[in-house]
């Protein structure tokens, strides 16, 4: 670091026409303000890992992406299998299990709300989203709830929440309309 400033205040002198007092102590100025600039940045910075802790570190990071993407696999199946529970306690009742999926729709949520509440400790307020929709079909009201959990999520500025309540609320009215064209 030395040798850059003693060439930086020196730059000139060897030459046929010296650099002027005010360049030299121009030079000088900058010379000493490079080295601050080194000494503040270049020297606080933290070494370079090895090539052992490198190989580490690697293979920490695709461990822990490995546990993520088994635990992302665990919830779907977890969901999956709850759903298929749902569809299989709907199919049993009589009328078409009608009766059911309008009880169902509301433990649906809570399976919803519990994960968003475990994966990032943030959950909407239920009975906010739920007031006013009791004379409705479930499906219609389950959309109406999601809405409010949208509001809420956006009200927290949780970002990540808003996208996936989003998401489940244009699956959800794809299926209704699925379910409605046949009617017409």
């Amino acid at each position: 670091m030395r040798v850059y400033r003693k060439r930086i205040s020196t730059l000139g002198l060897d030459s046929s026409e010296p650099p002027t007092p005010t360049n030299l102590r121009l030079q000088q100025m900058i010379a000493a303000q490079a080295s601050a600039f080194l000494q503040e940045n270049l020297l606080s910075l933290p070494k370079l890992p090895t090539a052992e802790e490198l190989e580490r570190l690697h293979e920490a990071k695709r461990i822990e992406a490995q546990r993520r993407i088994a635990e992302e696999r665990r919830v779907e199946q977890e969901q999956r299998r709850r759903r298929e529970e749902a569809e299989r306690l709907a199919s049993k009742e009589p009328g078409g299990g009608s009766q059911h999926r309008r009880t169902t729709s509301a433990p649906d949520v809570k399976l919803n709300r519990a994960e968003v509440e475990m994966l990032s400790g943030w959950k909407p307020d239920a009975a906010e989203s739920r007031a006013g929709h009791h004379g409705e079909d479930p499906m219609v009201q389950q959309m109406n709830i999601i809405r409010g959990y949208i509001r809420q999520a956006q009200e927290a500025r949780r970002w990540d929440e808003v996208h996936m309540l989003e998401e489940n609320l244009r699956e959800l009215q794809q299926e209704y309309w699925a379910q409605a064209e046949p009617d017409s």
